[in-house]
């Protein structure tokens, strides 16, 4: 009957706009690469529903200082203001970098992960400081020299950028710090490795403390760290970077954490993996790809921590900033962590939380994949206690507060042992 034709005409009317709308949503997520000549591109996500294709030349010429209005004619106006840093935020590259994973899922099925909000974690704990006598001595023991002396040798490399011919140099630092430590407790079952990137010669270091030896959880792992890299956008890519808050700071404190569980004899019942990442300011790069590996080896992230400039502290009572996203059941657990440890402990702070936004740090890359993570620094990205010298050749260690940096020692500490129970 007609009107049985109608309602056929009607469903398949449905279909069409149905697979209309899905591939819509997939170019979205994974858009063909441009094919304009020998022209080189890069495949950068500034948000869940924002994926484009940005030309080499740009990003060169941004970190080179040769941006002119003929190369900025060739992307969207939304990218253009990410990434001349006209949308208000001041720190975070606002993106990610898919290139790698466009090039190892071409032609086929699998789509890009576009889920940014999470508000689900694990089991955590309520957090309870009569149960880690151990911290209370820790806490005592975090030094503010050696943050110091940490963050001064990172920044008397005289860049840290991915790209640079001094690329390797920071890692390799950090490799000899970490050694240096394990060597001193003779703590022979820590592993310590070189993540090699694929496309840049930067690796990730990471660092594993093992669980316990009666641990049922040892399958679970921790990741706790920072970025090594440094970057100041339009001095060519082997221009002075010192970047002693952005990143030398959440990379002091990573290590000094580490080295105090480490010579501690410290052992909980999960593994923790202390990571410096490369190349976060060329979009998360070096996070992403061992945030991916571990996903595809089925390793079980209980939880991702980023030390993201922490440093530059302007009051008496340090600030502390737990940033809300991606997950904001994450952020409130860690909220809680630093309001019950720090008072208790005679550590007076003032606690904050903001918003970060997408491709905010090196978190992103495991939230990205599904793994519960977060951020804590100084400020956020839109607030107004942020280093206002960061990607200059300003940011020095003589502007940061290394006293104030043990806080944030402190909370790392608590963050570790707690979880790791």
């Amino acid at each position: 009957s007609q009107q049985q034709e109608m309602k056929r005409a009607f469903e398949l009317f449905l279909v069409v706009v149905c697979v209309a709308l899905c591939q819509s949503e997939r170019n979205d997520a994974f858009p063909l690469r441009p094919t304009e000549g020998s022209e080189s591109f890069r495949l950068l996500k500034f948000s869940t529903s924002h994926t484009e294709w940005i030309p080499q030349q740009l990003l060169d010429a941004i970190i080179d200082g040769t941006l002119d209005q003929n190369l900025e004619s060739k992307i969207s106006k939304e990218a253009l203001s990410v990434l001349k840093k006209e949308n208000g935020r001041k720190w975070g590259p606002g993106y990610t970098d898919l290139t790698l994973e466009f090039e190892e899922n071409e032609g086929k099925e699998e789509e890009i992960e576009e889920e940014y909000f999470r508000d689900t974690i694990p089991s955590y704990p309520t957090p309870n400081p009569s149960n880690y006598p151990l911290l209370g001595k820790l806490f005592k023991l975090a030094s503010s020299a050696n943050l110091k002396q940490t963050v001064n040798d990172l920044s008397g490399l005289f860049t840290r950028f991915y790209k640079s011919s001094m690329s390797a140099k920071a890692p390799a630092l950090l490799q000899q710090k970490v050694n240096s430590i394990i060597k001193a407790a003779n703590a022979a079952d820590i592993q310590v490795s070189l993540f090699q990137n694929q496309g840049f010669n930067q690796p990730n270091l990471v660092a594993i403390i093992p669980a316990k030896k009666s641990s049922t959880h040892s399958q679970e792992v921790l990741v706790i760290g920072g970025h090594l890299d440094s970057v100041v956008e339009g001095s060519g890519p082997n221009g002075r970077a010192p970047g002693a808050d952005d990143d030398g700071s959440g990379s002091s404190i990573a290590l000094e954490t580490f080295r105090l569980l480490v010579s501690s004899g410290w052992r909980g019942s999960r593994p923790v993996h202390f990571m410096w990442f490369a190349a976060e300011e060329g979009g998360l790069l070096g996070s992403k790809q061992i945030a991916r590996a571990y996903k595809q080896k089925g390793v079980d992230v209980f939880g991702m921590l980023q030390l993201e400039m922490c440093g530059y502290q302007r009051n008496p009572t340090p600030v502390v900033t737990v940033l809300k996203d991606p997950n904001p059941a994450f952020s409130t657990w860690t909220h809680g962590l630093i309001n019950t440890y720090l008072p208790l402990f005679g550590q007076n702070v003032t606690l904050r939380q903001s918003l970060c936004g997408y491709g905010c740090s090196d978190h992103d890359s495991f939230n990205d994949v599904g793994y519960p993570a977060g951020v804590i620094s100084e400020a956020g990205p839109h607030d107004e206690g942020l280093n206002p010298y960061m990607h200059s050749t300003k940011d020095t260690p003589d502007q940061l507060n290394f006293e104030v940096m043990v806080t944030f020692v402190r909370v790392a500490l608590a963050w570790v042992v707690e979880l790791s129970s």
